[in-house]
């Protein structure tokens, strides 16, 4: 009988115990959404609400294609990427100037904040972003890191440790899963090609239901099937996915061989 998966649940013992199984359950995630939803899973038990695992860019502003994983609230993170709040980032900000794991009220406590970084913490703030623990991460020549929110200010020494082993590993599994992803040959129908390419040009599920001359729920259809063949969890990732460099997914059929109703 195979062990049911347990995906490193803190509350089942110290959270370095947690941890390694953690790391066993990672090794046997089947793809990004499933290791993304394990860790969370670890990190709530953990005491933390929310986790994001980012890889910052060496030059220019945060794209999709940078985040790994984000369970940060969808309304919070829509402001936040309109309002380019990256640049102003304290926690952003300090993890080019740190090696090791720290806590976001560090920051504070040991420097003060310019007013465009004290706004960020502000509007996060109302989204219970007040506290949390980063992990920078410098591998594959770039600058990464994991971030989880939660008023943890208790973290001991070897809790540290812990979570900073989890976080290192989680940002290389992800890493390995999506270079995998994108060397596969992902196959799409005709119709998710279709379908994908119009919501690549900001189309919703109703105009591509429209112009297609499909139902909105069946357009939806398809850009699900989109993100479970790539192994993605949003559209935006979905999307990124399909139209990127080097992606032979809509490689088939050109944008102008698209058919159906246009509207």
């Amino acid at each position: 009988m195979s062990r049911r998966r347990g995906c490193g649940r803190a509350s089942n013992g110290p959270l370095q115990r947690a941890t390694l199984e953690l790391v066993r359950d990672l090794d046997a995630a089947d793809g990004e959404a499933d290791a993304c939803a394990c860790f969370q899973r670890y990190a709530q038990s953990a005491g933390f609400d929310s986790v994001a695992c980012v890889v910052l860019p060496v030059a220019g502003e945060l794209t999709p294609d940078c985040v790994l994983m984000n369970t940060r609230p969808v309304a919070w993170t829509a402001e936040y990427v309109r309002q380019r709040l990256a640049r102003s980032d304290p926690v952003l900000r300090e993890v080019s100037r740190r090696s090791t794991a720290f806590q976001w009220s560090d920051i504070w406590r040991e420097r003060s904040l310019t007013p465009e970084e004290k706004a960020v913490m502000s509007y996060s703030a109302e989204f219970g972003l007040r506290d949390g623990f980063v992990v920078p991460i410098f591998a594959y020549g770039s600058v990464a890191l994991v971030s989880l929110a939660g008023d943890r200010s208790n973290l001991d020494v070897r809790e540290r440790q812990a979570l900073t082993l989890a976080s290192v590993y989680l940002h290389n599994r992800l890493s390995a899963l999506r270079r995998r992803r994108q060397d596969a040959v992902v196959r799409l129908t005709e119709r998710e090609r279709e379908v994908i390419r119009w919501a690549a040009a900001g189309k919703s599920d109703w105009q591509i239901g429209r112009i297609l001359n499909i139902s909105p729920k069946t357009a939806n259809f398809h850009v699900e099937n989109v993100k479970r063949k790539f192994g993605v969890v949003s559209r935006i990732q979905a999307i990124v996915a399909a139209v990127a460099p080097g992606a032979r997914a809509l490689s088939a059929h050109p944008f102008h061989q698209v058919r159906g109703r246009r509207q």
